[in-house]
């Protein structure tokens, strides 16, 4: 039985070997070459994107159209609509003249966000099994986020998961955010539930006292936003989370990974 079901594949995938009845030699070069294919770096970059976007497949990774909205202040800020979905794509980026150990202690500090990020109320990190804290590296935290919003927008929330990686031979630190789920923070009738496509951060030091920032977020907010709310995204908030980020770590110290950076 198993035999038949094994032959009905292969007659499925090579119709042609199978009429004209190819030796077992040919057979294993045809399958070699299926193999192959199937293996071959683009297919399995393919694969990896469609797990990466298991919050809904297909949605929020796709190569992005960035269309320039400003560029004033040494600051330039980037939008884009995905054609068929309500998410939206923001870009910030920006050389600053901080060095990178003090943002990055700043970035850590997740409670400060409430000081930097407009609308954000409440920020928690949930229990996990690992964290990239410490190492800038591992499973990554679980954050809980609960946005303020003006009326008449509903209130959003979050649940993400953060991800901090440094890469000490760039002197870059790159941390990523995307949507997860969380026993101690169900879905409520309370706020929307939005998602995190993805988020992130990534930091370049250029020296003793500058750093590149680059801001990236794809997010859709389950629900239509007023053409104000949406005009404010596309144009402001990428500036003021970044400006409101880096005033964060005015006062604070280098951190110990970062000093000799």
């Amino acid at each position: 039985m198993e035999r038949d079901v094994a032959g009905g594949k292969t007659r499925a995938l090579f119709p042609y070997l199978y009429r004209r009845g190819a030796s077992a030699s040919v057979w294993l070069v045809a399958c070699g070459a299926l193999l192959g294919v199937l293996l071959s770096p683009e297919i399995m970059k393919y694969l990896a994107r469609l797990r990466s976007s298991s919050v809904e497949p297909g949605d929020g990774e796709e190569s992005i159209a960035w269309e320039l909205v400003e560029d004033s202040g040494g600051f330039r800020t980037f939008s884009s609509r995905v054609q068929g979905s309500s998410s939206l794509a923001l870009r910030g980026e920006t050389t600053v003249d901080e060095h990178i150990g003090r943002l990055y202690t700043a970035f850590l500090n997740t409670t400060s966000t409430l000081d930097w990020v407009r609308f954000l109320v409440e920020v928690e990190e949930l229990p996990t099994q690992a964290s990239s804290r410490r190492g800038g590296s591992g499973d990554g935290d679980v954050l809980f986020q609960k946005y303020d919003m003006p009326w008449p927008v509903k209130d959003r929330e979050v649940v993400i998961r953060r991800s901090v990686r440094l890469d000490k031979r760039a002197k870059k630190m790159i941390a990523s955010y995307q949507s997860t789920d969380h026993p101690a923070r169900p879905i409520t009738s309370a706020t929307v539930r939005a998602i995190v496509y993805r988020t992130s951060w990534i930091l370049t030091s250029l020296g003793s006292s500058k750093t590149s920032i680059e801001f990236e977020t794809r997010t859709d907010p389950k629900g239509s936003l007023p053409s104000a709310m949406v005009g404010f995204l596309q144009v402001k908030f990428p500036r003021e989370t970044v400006a409101g980020f880096v005033s964060s770590a005015r006062n604070v110290e280098l951190h110990p990974a970062m000093t000799k950076w």
